[in-house]
């Protein structure tokens, strides 16, 4: 059998992949390769390790971007009365709004704020990932489970 190699064709959509999924796992498995050299090249090569967190930080991105949309503007819902749609109503979510702020303005809103010298550099992206609710992590796992199935459905190039 033979197996893929990781070509800088593969390092490029693997950091798409990474961007699209915040996942290293579910990244190297969308394209096809394992995980453990992917952590091999970040350790070996500067210029990958940079573009990793990049990826990352777009993935941080795209959730605190939906986190706001959901809190902010909301999400339409739709009413059903006897089985059938007769209308929508739109969700907020206040929880999210409490975890967005808890993460952009801790000062004023984390409960118990830690000291300035005990936070790591990249403190703001793990308070967020940590303050995300279990639904919305539900929901971001279900959204990687469609683009790791469609990815399965696509011919390898």
């Amino acid at each position: 059998m033979h197996r893929k190699r990781w070509t800088s064709k593969n390092k490029e959509r693997f950091l798409e992949k990474l961007k699209e999924t915040g996942n290293v796992t579910l990244s190297a498995r969308l394209i096809g390769l394992g995980r453990s050299r992917a952590y091999d090249y970040r350790a070996e090569d500067k210029e990958f390790a940079a573009l990793w967190e990049e990826a990352e930080a777009e993935a941080a991105d795209l959730l605190e971007e939906e986190a706001r949309r959901r809190a902010v503007a909301g999400v339409e819902n739709p009413v059903f009365h006897k089985g059938e749609i007769v209308g929508h109503v739109t969700s907020y979510s206040d929880l999210l709004l409490i975890f967005l702020l808890k993460g952009l303005r801790p000062e004023k809103f984390r409960d118990n704020p830690p000291r300035q010298d005990q936070l790591p550099a990249n403190n703001q992206v793990n308070q967020f990932f940590l303050n995300l609710p279990p639904e919305f992590v539900s929901a971001v796992a279900a959204k990687a489970r469609a683009i790791e199935a469609e990815y399965r459905e696509t011919p390898e190039e």
